[in-house]
């Protein structure tokens, strides 16, 4: 039995025919909520995923693309390292109404393992029928030893374009 599901878990992470026939498992497993249009490549070797579609009744949310590049070996020295993460067009819409309270600022801001994002890029980010609010994200971020540091190497929105560096 156990030999089974470890062969039925390599089976959908590691080829790209069972990774590709992943999604239309979790699409019935989360009762529709979840979409995903196509995939390309693996788990363990980087993969692509259009048309990503997550939908409750009173949120949806929809990413024309994904694209990983990452370094899952690393998992195993407490490290995430991921070499290229790449957001196309997300669209969020939300019919829940706000319950006037301010966002809180969370109590830390410590992660259990080191992150090492290389390159972070988003095409655009449009919520609810608005214009884009961003556009042309260009980014890096890296945690190491509860430092935070965030590159924007290029950030467009209708307010201009922008650069900044953070250190948290």
């Amino acid at each position: 039995f156990l030999l089974a599901i470890g062969g039925a878990l390599a089976w959908f992470t590691a080829t790209p025919a069972g990774f590709a026939s992943l999604w239309p498992l979790l699409e019935r497993a989360s009762s529709g909520q979840l979409k995903v249009g196509r995939s390309h490549g693996t788990l363990w070797h980087g993969f692509v995923l259009e048309d990503i579609r997550w939908q409750t009744p009173q949120q949806r949310l929809a990413l024309s693309r994904l694209q990983l590049a990452w370094s899952p070996q690393r998992l195993w020295q407490r490290q995430l390292q991921i070499e290229q993460l790449h957001l196309g067009v997300l669209r969020y819409h939300s019919s829940k109404p706000s319950d006037g309270r301010p966002p809180q600022a969370p109590a830390h801001l410590r992660l259990p393992l080191e992150v090492a994002i290389d390159s972070l890029r988003l095409d655009a980010l449009q919520l609810g029928d608005a214009p884009p609010l961003l556009n042309a994200l260009d980014a890096g971020y890296h945690y190491r030893q509860q430092q935070h540091a965030l590159v924007l190497r290029r950030l467009d929105s209708p307010w201009g374009r922008m650069h900044a560096s953070v250190a948290l």
